[in-house]
């Protein structure tokens, strides 16, 4: 297989030009994002029926070229673990590639468990075993290496491969159309958009605030969002939660209040000290209406906990029957959703109901019940 590595606008062109003939492709990134805010891209691999090209982002201009090639209808893109390659792309070009195969969701659906590795599913599948000593390399750093080159390629050369068995074996178990309803989900773009309206639930110790203190702590919440993404950096470096949830408790609204928060002054500068006076100042003066409130949680009752571990047990029963992982049907959140609210849970629709819901309902309603025999727990009607 031929490798082609890219770092000028025409050969990127050119490349580009080609694969709009193929009918699928696979899709790698290698990026850092330990020290900014957006990933940093800092190469893509595809691999195609005859080759696989290296994207060197850090050497380009542009790679509008690649766009092109993401948004094609007629190519499917195959992905492992697809998430934050999608938001890369979503980042970089404004929308999402597609359509799109992803092997990891996939393989949950072959019952070879749930988030499995790229590798683990390599070996798996086609018996290879791969080197990932190259995992938590710097992919930053000019030049790349031979071990770095030959760790890229893997990553697509082998993904390449893998798609046409995996859909082979869903086609042939009848559970391709759950992989497309998952899919669907994923390509939904509002998954990769912020919600500024919710920052501040993703604070560290909100649920410790109230009233006005969770007015403060949302707008500063907000604030914090817009400077990380200004100055490209982890939202954390720019202010740590902690300091938040001080801010949001003291009120501040002079120097001399904020001087006694520990490590604020060495946190920002004048100016942006004088805008978190500002935003105390102005939340201050807002109606009690305009206060967010803590989301509502009701708790399971000791008995419907008790219920909730009989569930467990029944989800798990049903996944071991239909050769599938307990996590890609429910989570124990979505069994206590399921005891508080039965009609609404995905566990109760599509796929998900006839292989695991139907069966929690029937005992839910004592249609159906746990037993023992022969040394095997069965449900039994």
């Amino acid at each position: 297989m031929t490798v082609v590595y890219i770092e000028s606008q025409d050969t990127l062109a050119t490349a580009c030009d080609a694969l709009q003939s193929q009918p699928w492709i696979a899709i790698d990134t290698e990026f850092s994002r330990e020290r900014t805010y957006y990933a940093k891209l800092c190469l893509i691999q595809i691999a195609s029926s005859d080759q696989v090209i290296l994207i060197d982002p850090l050497k380009l201009e542009s790679l509008e070229p690649l766009n092109a090639i993401l948004t094609n209808p007629n190519i499917l893109k195959v992905f492992h673990a697809a998430y934050q390659d999608l938001e890369i792309f979503y980042t970089l070009f404004g929308q999402l590639p597609g359509p799109l195969f992803d092997t990891q969701l996939a393989a949950a659906l072959l019952g070879l468990g749930n988030q499995t590795g790229y590798a683990n599913l390599v070996y798996e599948i086609m018996g290879v075993s791969l080197n990932k000593s190259q995992t938590r390399t710097d992919w930053s750093k000019r030049p790349l290496s031979d071990k770095q080159i030959e760790y890229a390629i893997d990553d697509v050369r082998y993904l390449f491969q893998l798609y046409p068995k995996i859909d082979a074996q869903l086609t042939s178990l009848g559970r391709r159309d759950w992989l497309q309803a998952d899919l669907e989900k994923l390509s939904d773009s509002r998954s990769f958009e912020i919600d500024q309206d919710k920052l501040w639930c993703k604070v560290k110790g909100y649920q410790r605030l109230s009233g006005i203190q969770l007015a403060i702590l949302k707008q500063l919440a907000t604030w914090r969002e817009g400077l990380a993404q200004k100055q490209d950096r982890p939202r954390k470096h720019v202010l740590r939660d902690d300091i938040l949830i001080s801010l949001a408790r003291l009120k501040p609204e002079s120097r001399e209040a904020i001087a006694s928060i520990p490590n604020l002054l060495r946190s920002l500068s004048n100016s942006l000290i004088d805008e978190v006076i500002a935003i105390n100042k102005q939340v201050l003066k807002s109606s009690k209406d305009e206060w967010p409130v803590l989301p509502s949680y009701t708790r399971l009752s000791k008995q419907e906990e008790i219920l909730a571990d009989a569930l467990m047990i029944v989800l798990k029963w049903a996944a071991k029957k239909h050769h599938l992982s307990s996590e890609i049907i429910a989570t124990r959140k979505d069994i206590e959703k399921l005891i508080l609210d039965k009609d609404t849970q995905p566990i109760m629709q599509g796929w998900r109901f006839d292989y695991a819901g139907k069966y929690l309902s029937d005992f839910l309603q004592g249609k159906a019940q746990l037993r023992a025999i022969q040394g095997k727990l069965e449900l039994a009607y």
